[in-house]
């Protein structure tokens, strides 16, 4: 089975663990489950996707925006990043960079790229592995767990106070596909007879989507 690198920073995901969506919400815009929380110094956001969870790792990547205003707006948002996506040098192949976060518009933090192993208290750990019991290009032939730290001083927020979160997943594309435009994935010729399957997959990786989540810090 192959597992893809992972980095394990602080509370690890529990292997034993017989329902890790336990607590969670399930974000259909996005299939995945998610879980926000905090305490007096720290935001904490949980995520755990086991359809076509893939779509994490390609070129696009995982996004967060968080507004501190409460507002429904990634314009002035901080962003972070992670996993990040390395672009292949020529002849080289794709990297995924599981030891790094990039960030922007945060409150005295720097711009670009920061290690997990920050001294600003940031804490970023994930998983991407095969699911055994199912094929490669299954809905399910694969599952992402995902757990980030922010201290809340650097969002200039605090207890009682409104946040708006948005989970942005762009998949492959660094561009949105034009308004009424269909994927060029669905003529997609199969390679190995799993026609449905193997065209889901590449759509769905294909394709933007994103959910907001408005979140009160207690």
């Amino acid at each position: 089975m192959r597992i893809f690198f992972c980095y394990l920073l602080f509370i690890g995901f529990a292997n034993g663990q017989t329902d890790p969506k336990k607590g969670m919400i399930y974000d259909k815009e996005n299939r995945l489950y998610y879980k926000i929380s905090n305490d007096k110094e720290n935001l904490y956001i949980q995520l755990f996707k086991e359809e076509y969870a893939r779509k994490v790792e390609m070129r696009g990547g995982l996004r967060l925006f968080l507004n501190s205003e409460g507002r429904r707006d990634t314009s002035t948002a901080s962003v972070v990043q992670y996993p990040v996506y390395k672009k292949p040098t020529p002849g080289g192949r794709r990297e995924l960079k599981w030891e790094e976060i990039v960030i922007d518009r945060f409150s005295d933090l720097p711009v670009g790229v920061l290690s997990v192993y920050n001294e600003y208290g940031i804490t970023a750990e994930a998983q991407l592995k095969e699911n055994p019991e199912k094929g490669f290009y299954d809905r399910n032939g694969h599952i992402f767990n995902y757990r980030l730290g922010i201290p809340l001083q650097y969002m200039t927020v605090g207890i009682g106070e409104k946040i708006a979160i948005c989970i942005f997943l762009k998949g492959s594309r660094f561009e949105p596909l034009p308004p009424g435009a269909a994927s060029p994935l669905l003529n997609a010729i199969p390679v190995d007879g799993s026609s449905t399957s193997q065209q889901q997959y590449f759509l769905e990786g294909d394709t933007w989507t994103h959910s907001w989540i408005d979140y009160e810090l207690k």
